[in-house]
């Protein structure tokens, strides 16, 4: 009994403390290249969409932990132009919350060049782990 006790007590801290690891990818790596790659790829292609061009990010903030990532950086059209938005946009940041849902990247929510912290409480929201925002 005390050896079952001791390999659940052991399985329930291991799978505790990798739960709560935190991965930042603010730079690319070997062992981020891909992940990191596909979210940005995603947030490229939603921006897209919406501003009718391609963007090259900086990031600033970027990290992981139990399948879900936040990301912070800087957008800059990928064809040198002059940035044109509307008054109620705020060059040039961008944030992203990505959720991997059946091993693929998803973004769940992001906003390019808001004028507010429309983030705030999102860990909440989606019971993440905070250290990701951090």
């Amino acid at each position: 009994m005390k050896i079952y006790f001791l390999v659940v007590f052991s399985f329930l801290i291991a799978t505790t403390t990798k739960a709560q690891k935190v991965v930042d990818y603010k730079t690319k790596s070997a062992l981020n290249a891909a992940d990191r790659t596909v979210m940005l790829e995603l947030l490229r292609a939603k921006m897209k969409n919406e501003y009718k061009s391609d963007f090259l990010f900086t990031v600033r903030h970027f990290k992981v932990a139990n399948n879900a990532a936040w990301f912070m950086g800087d957008a800059a059209w990928k064809v040198p132009k002059q940035m044109v938005l509307s008054a109620d946009k705020d060059c040039c940041h961008v944030e992203a919350l990505f959720k991997k849902i059946r091993g693929k990247w998803q973004i769940i929510e992001s906003e390019a060049f808001s004028t507010d912290v429309w983030y705030e409480g999102i860990w909440d929201r989606y019971t993440l782990p905070r250290a990701i925002f951090n």
